[in-house]
């Protein structure tokens, strides 16, 4: 089933205290984001805003009752779109994607109008599926001042779907509403770099830390080990830990490392980990993190990585012009300018 795509950008963003759809995630603006995303999508755009920047393909409504809330953007967004079921994703929920509301859409019937998450026993209006057949009671609520969104989900047409019974967690409906909202949204920048066993991705991923080190950058690196590691015998903590304990921890004053025999996932390590300016891990060519693959001229060319692919570490002279970014191997300061404007939110905001 094909469906819609509404995204509301026509806030007046008070507590921001500027337009979030402009705000800057990943080297592009929020709104820039979510066209990407749904780029196979029939999109229409609710914005107030008459100096917003306007693409092509893309379809733009404002609203006709103002100052009311969400609620007219939504209305407004049923009425223009052609498809029957519309996703409405608020242009600051930047952690949403697209199996996210494949999730959702896998619930859509015709005994509901709307399909709206559950998470922590909080309903959420925003990051859901609307039916165009809500249209008159979007048009009543209004006409009887009724602008909460929540009491829509009270109403017996709504569907009510329990994230704790999925895979995702309440990240992905993280929303931006204030500055601390946006500073915590772009500290949590993630890059995977992967490649061969020897391609020389730890090699260049040292150079990297250095360079932003003696930038002043506070960088995190994750290696992800998918044979399991082994622990130095050598090492006290070693001993106990190869005996059989199940955690060993050893701690300074200056340092602490943990080990533990559990099973867990780069999602329960990244939870963890809090403050850093970037988060590099080596490996997880599989995950949906932002990826770079090292590719070295004695190796195959052949891509191992799984795309998305968002660009290639290189020290051959013609690799395929296909990729648009791609970085010489030899030159990780370049990689280092790139990573510090895409990746790593500007010094001036905190």
């Amino acid at each position: 089933m094909n469906i819609g795509i509404g995204i509301l950008a026509g806030g007046k963003s008070s507590r921001m205290g500027e337009n979030k759809s402009q705000l800057i995630y990943k080297g592009n603006t929020f709104l820039e984001n979510l066209i990407q995303l749904f780029e196979d999508y029939d999109i229409i755009v609710s914005s107030n805003d008459l100096n917003l920047k306007k693409l092509d393909k893309i379809q733009y409504i404002s609203d006709v009752y103002k100052n009311i809330g969400p609620i007219s953007g939504i209305l407004e967004i049923l009425k223009a779109s052609k498809h029957e079921y519309n996703f409405i994703t608020g242009v600051d929920m930047q952690n949403i994607n697209l199996d996210f509301v494949n999730y959702i859409k896998s619930y859509i019937s015709s005994d509901y109008y709307i399909f709206s998450i559950k998470s922590n026993n909080n309903l959420h209006p925003i990051g859901a599926i609307y039916s165009k057949k809500l249209i008159p009671i979007l048009e009543n609520y209004i006409h009887n001042e009724n602008y909460k969104l929540k009491e829509l989900l009270k109403e017996p047409f709504t569907k009510i779907i329990d994230l704790r019974y999925s895979i995702f967690n309440d990240n992905i409906l993280y929303n931006v509403n204030t500055k601390e909202d946006y500073y915590k949204l772009l500290s949590r920048n993630i890059i995977s770099i992967c490649g061969r066993k020897n391609s020389g991705k730890t090699t260049f991923i040292g150079k990297l830390v250095s360079i932003l080190k003696e930038k002043g950058y506070k960088i995190c690196v994750i290696k992800h080990d998918g044979h399991d590691f082994n622990i130095d015998n050598k090492t006290d903590t070693g001993k106990f830990y190869n005996i059989g304990a199940d955690s060993v921890a050893i701690f300074s004053n200056k340092k602490y490392m943990l080990l533990e025999n559990k099973k867990i996932t780069i999602d329960f390590l990244l939870s963890r980990l809090e403050d850093f300016d970037l988060i590099v891990i080596e490996g997880l060519k599989n995950s949906d993190f932002d990826k770079f693959e090292v590719i070295r001229q004695e190796n195959s060319r052949e891509i191992i990585t799984e795309k998305p692919l968002k660009g290639i570490i290189t020290d051959i002279v013609d690799f395929s012009e296909e990729f648009e970014n791609i970085f010489d191997l030899s030159n990780v300061e370049k990689f280092a300018e790139f990573v510090i404007k895409h990746y790593i939110y500007p010094k001036q905001l905190v």
